[in-house]
């Protein structure tokens, strides 16, 4: 659910700031924030976010954007290829450094 708050800047003007957060299972499951200088453009924001969130993986793309395949690669050789061969290791760096 999305929360606008008014806030005053320091030049005396104010800013909108949206806040959405999203709880399954009573633990926090993601949570976004942007800052707007108009009010009507926080309410358009918040209001198509949370449809592009509800939608069936929208939470997980959220939470995977900028992630790379590189990085996922990367996490995988230190986590889990401690008792792998060499053939299996060389072959995944291989896939490592295609681009």
């Amino acid at each position: 659910m999305a929360t606008i708050r008014k806030r005053r800047k320091k030049d005396g003007s104010f800013s909108y700031m949206v806040q959405i957060r999203i709880a399954r299972n009573g633990q926090p499951d993601h949570s976004e924030t942007k800052t707007f200088p108009r009010k009507a453009m926080a309410k358009e924001w918040a209001k198509r976010r949370e449809l592009e969130l509800a939608a069936p993986s929208g939470v997980l793309t959220a939470k995977w954007k900028g992630v790379t395949l590189h990085d996922v690669i990367e996490r995988y050789l230190h986590e889990f290829t401690d008792g792998a061969g060499r053939s299996k290791r060389a072959t995944i760096e291989q896939v490592q450094r295609f681009r």
